[in-house]
């Protein structure tokens, strides 16, 4: 099984890169969802995969945030709202 988590599942006080058997602390409510998620599929599938994405927000390069933001200001902006 692979489960696409996110890596909201770390507040970003670490101060360097988090590597895989860093614990989780999640950043909001969002990432305590996705947290549980990852337990819950590591205790139910005896041979599970966590993928945790980056991109949805960054100091640098592209994101999310920074997508949405520049799609705005060129007046193209549509998104799902489900």
């Amino acid at each position: 099984l692979a489960h696409i988590s996110t890596d909201y599942v770390f507040d970003g006080d670490k101060g360097e890169a988090y590597v895989e058997s860093d614990p989780v602390c999640p950043a909001n409510a969002y990432g305590a969802a996705k947290a549980l998620g990852e337990q819950a599929v590591l205790e139910g599938a005896s041979r599970a995969m966590i993928l945790r994405t980056s991109w949805v927000v960054s100091a640098h390069g592209k994101n999310f945030v920074k997508t949405m933001l520049r799609l705005a200001e060129q007046g193209g902006l549509r998104v799902v709202d489900d």
